[in-house]
C-alpha cells in the first residue's frame, strides 16, 4: 500500500529550475493550457490577468481605458515580481500582449521560462517578439488544450507519468 498523502506536506510532482511563463495570442487559450500544465505538474498557478483586474476591481479593458497601458504594464510588473521569485516556481498565465512592454519582457525573461502557444491568425507584433523570445513554442490548430500542455511539459523535461 503506497503512503497516504499528507494535505500539509504537499509537493509537486516536478519542480522547474524557474517559472514557466505560457504566452500567446488571442484564441491560443494561453489560461487554460496553463492552468491544464499547473494541473499536471502540482505547480502553483499565476493568471496575471485575473491578478491585475483584482487589483483594479475591473476589467482589464477598463483598466486600460481609464488607467491607460503604462499604468497597466506598471502594475504587471510589480504583480508578477512574487510569482517570478517563489521558492517553487509556478506557471504563469500572460495576458497577449504583457510581453510587447519593454519592462515587463525583460522582467520575465531574465527570471523564467517563456513558452509560446501559437494561435492561427495572431498579431503579427506579437508573433513576432514572442517567437525571438520563447524557449518552446506550440501550435493550437484544431488540438485540444490538454494536447498541448501535455506537449510543452514534455518539451520542457517537465512531464509526468499519468495513469491512463
Amino acid at each position: 500500500m503506497s503512503e497516504p498523502i499528507d494535505y500539509y506536506s504537499y509537493r509537486p510532482l516536478v519542480v522547474p529550475e524557474r517559472p514557466v511563463a505560457v504566452a500567446g495570442g488571442p484564441g491560443a487559450k494561453v489560461g487554460k493550457v496553463a492552468r491544464l500544465m499547473s494541473i499536471l505538474t502540482g505547480l502553483p498557478l499565476f493568471l496575471l490577468d485575473r491578478a491585475v483586474e483584482h487589483r483594479f476591481g475591473k476589467d482589464l479593458r477598463r483598466v486600460v481605458a481609464e488607467d491607460g497601458a503604462d499604468v497597466h504594464a506598471t502594475v504587471e510588473a510589480e504583480l508578477l515580481a512574487r510569482p517570478l521569485s517563489q521558492r517553487t516556481p509556478p506557471i504563469i498565465a500572460l495576458g497577449e500582449r504583457t510581453l510587447l512592454e519593454p519592462r515587463v519582457r525583460t522582467l520575465v525573461v531574465d527570471a523564467a521560462t517563456v513558452v509560446y502557444v501559437r494561435a492561427p491568425g495572431t498579431d503579427p507584433d506579437v508573433h513576432r517578439v514572442l517567437s525571438a523570445i520563447a524557449k518552446e513554442s506550440v501550435a493550437t490548430a484544431g488540438r485540444h488544450e490538454r494536447r498541448v500542455a501535455q506537449e510543452l511539459l514534455k518539451r520542457l523535461d517537465l512531464d509526468v507519468e499519468l495513469p491512463e
